[in-house]
C-alpha cells in the first residue's frame, strides 16, 4: 500500500510505501518499507526503501530448478537490502541514480552472497543508448562450494545430473538474425575488495580458500568506439598468490572484441591449492614469479560465424 501519494503538486510530496508477502514453502515473511517522493515536473521521483525477508526456502520451486539441472539447498534463509533511487525525465532523456546497500543473503547464519554497496551515478537513457558516469561495486562476496559428490553449490542451489530422454530428431541450427545491441558507455567502473570464498568438501582434507580482487575499467563502451577501455585488475589468494596484476586496453565492440593485456604474478606458492595436483606431482614454488602478454580477438565473419584468435607471448616463470 502507498499512503498520501500525490502528483502535480507545486512542491515535493512524500508518501509511505509498505508491502508484505507470505508464501508458504518459499518465504515465511517478506516486508518492504520505504518512502516515495514526488517533485514538481513531468517526472521527478525518488525512492528510499528497505527489504527484509525471513524463512526463505526453495523447496516450493524444486521442480522448476530440476528442469534447469539444479536442486535447492536454501532451507532457512534471510535476505535484506536498502535501496535509494532517483529518476527524472528531462530533455527527452531519462536520468537516474541508484544505490543498493547492505545487500545480504544467508542460510542458517552463513553468508551465501552479499554486497556492501552497488552505486550507479549520473546515468542517462536516451536515443544514443545508456550512459553512466560511474559504477561502483564495494565489497561483493559470494560463497562457492563443491560437495562431496562433486556437485557445485552457490546462493542456495547446487548442480544435479538431469536425465534427458534420447532423441533421434535432427539437430538444426537456428536461423541467424542480426540484432543491434544498445550502446552502453561507462566512464568509470570500480570494483573494491571483492571476495570469492571457495569451500571444497570433495578433497581431503576439505579446502577453504579466498580470492580477493579489486579493479577498475575506464572509458568502457559496449559498441563501436574510437578508443579502447583501460582495464586494471589486482587479485590475491592467501598462502598461494601474493599478487596478480592484469592491465591493458580492451575493445568491447561486439562485432570485434579485442584485448591486449599484461599479466604479472608475484609470490606464487605451492600452498593449499596443491591438493589439485596429481598424486605423484608436488609443487615447490616459494615466492615464484610469472609474466606474459595476452592478445585475443573475437569477431564475426562477413559470411557468417565467428573469427577468433588467441596468443600468449613473453611467457616467463622464475623462482623468487
Amino acid at each position: 500500500e502507498i499512503e498520501h501519494l500525490e502528483f502535480g503538486a507545486d512542491e515535493a510530496r512524500s508518501a509511505d510505501l509498505r508491502a508484505w508477502l507470505v508464501a508458504p514453502g518459499l518465504a515465511e515473511q517478506v516486508a518492504l518499507n520505504g518512502t516515495f517522493t514526488v517533485r514538481p515536473g513531468a517526472l521527478d521521483v525518488s525512492l528510499h526503501a528497505g527489504l527484509r525477508a525471513e524463512g526463505l526456502a526453495l523447496g516450493g520451486v524444486a521442480g522448476y530448478l530440476t528442469a534447469l539441472g539444479l536442486a535447492p539447498t536454501l532451507a532457512n534463509g534471510r535476505a535484506s537490502l536498502d535501496v535509494d533511487a532517483n529518476v527524472k525525465l528531462a530533455a527527452e532523456q531519462l536520468a537516474f541514480d541508484l544505490a543498493v546497500e547492505r545487500a545480504t543473503l544467508d542460510d542458517n547464519g552463513e553468508l551465501l552472497a552479499g554486497v556492501e554497496a552497488l552505486r550507479i551515478n549520473g546515468a542517462t537513457l536516451g536515443e544514443r543508448g545508456l550512459s553512466v558516469r560511474s559504477l561502483e561495486i564495494v565489497r561483493p562476496e559470494v560463497l562457492l562450494g563443491r560437495e562431496t559428490d562433486g556437485s557445485l553449490s552457490a546462493c542456495g542451489v547446487r548442480t544435479v545430473d538431469v536425465e534427458r530422454a534420447p532423441t533421434t530428431a535432427p539437430i538444426t541450427a537456428p536461423p541467424e538474425t542480426a540484432t543491434a545491441l544498445p550502446r552502453i558507455a561507462v566512464d568509470a567502473l570500480e570494483l573494491v575488495d571483492a571476495r570469492l570464498r571457495w569451500h571444497d568438501a570433495r578433497v581431503s582434507p576439505p579446502l577453504d580458500a579466498t580470492v580477493v580482487c579489486a579493479g577498475s575499467l575506464s572509458a568502457a563502451v559496449l559498441g563501436p568506439s574510437t578508443k579502447p577501455a583501460q582495464l586494471r585488475v589486482r587479485a590475491t589468494i592467501e598462502r598461494t598468490l601474493d599478487e596478480l596484476e592484469i592491465s591493458g586496453p580492451l575493445s568491447l565492440d561486439p562485432a570485434k572484441l579485442t584485448a591486449r593485456l599484461e599479466i604479472a604474478a608475484r609470490g606464487l606458492h605451492g600452498g593449499p591449492l596443491s591438493v589439485y595436483l596429481p598424486a605423484n606431482v608436488t609443487c615447490e614454488w616459494n615466492g615464484a614469479e610469472a609474466s606474459a602478454q595476452l592478445d585475443a580477438r573475437l569477431g564475426t565473419c562477413a559470411a557468417g560465424g565467428a573469427d577468433a584468435a588467441f596468443g600468449l607471448a613473453g611467457i616467463e616463470l622464475r623462482q623468487g
